[in-house]
């Protein structure tokens, strides 16, 4: 499993987590996840993470790895993940008797409260590209979840043919294809980052973090 940490020069708030992930299908019983992204403030700075799996065998490390990072208390803020990231994720844990899972009730789903504003946003969907375009965000990626599915088996398999033939073509392929998955993970992190910053969030007396939706910034 890769481990690829960069800073980001953002401005983010202490006790936050910003996640998303990448997997082979919807169901977590027939297919896998393969990169989950997520973005907190270490040492001051806000740092990306993207936990990387380069074949199916590396998903538990991935899982597990992930969970362990949120033992800092921190928040997590997502979109739509509490429908389903999280229960995905949840179903892994469960599948390889990790003892950690994520509460969806103690996270902050912006999806859910966006829809609840829905009327008063001039948004004809809201799927995270269409509201972080809104929220001033500018992707290079040009891919989405499902064309990234024959990416990642692309990939996979090239891996899998490098280590046998060890040609500079199949290694030059294979480097191709992981800039374009980690491309489109990395934008989805940093477009979920210009939403959050968007809609306007106060910390609450508890220490947690509660939304208020700012309508007229879209």
């Amino acid at each position: 499993m890769k481990i690829i940490k960069q800073n980001e020069d953002l401005i983010l708030d202490d006790n936050i987590t910003l996640f998303d992930i990448e997997t082979t299908g919807l169901s977590a019983k027939s297919s896998y996840v393969y990169l989950i992204g997520y973005m907190k403030n270490e040492g001051g700075k806000a740092v990306l993470t993207l936990l990387f799996a380069e074949n199916f065998s590396e998903e538990k490390e991935l899982v597990k790895t992930f969970l362990e990072s949120l033992r800092d208390g921190n928040t997590l803020v997502h979109y739509n993940g509490t429908g389903f990231d999280i229960p995905y994720i949840n179903q892994k844990a469960k599948r390889y008797c990790l003892r950690k899972e994520i509460d969806a009730s103690e996270t902050i789903d912006i999806y859910k409260y966006l829809m609840k504003v829905k009327k008063y946003l001039s948004l004809p969907v809201l799927r995270l590209k269409t509201v972080e375009s809104a929220a001033g965000y500018r992707r290079t990626d040009s891919f989405d979840g499902g064309e990234l599915i024959e990416v990642y088996a692309e990939l996979v398999g090239m891996i899998r043919l490098y280590a046998i033939t060890k040609k500079q073509e199949t290694k030059e392929r294979i480097e191709a294809l992981e800039s374009v998955i980690l491309l489109h993970n990395t934008e989805d992190i940093l477009g979920l980052y210009a939403v959050y910053k968007k809609t306007n969030f106060l910390a609450a007396s508890n220490g947690k973090i509660t939304p208020k939706i700012d309508v007229n910034s879209y």
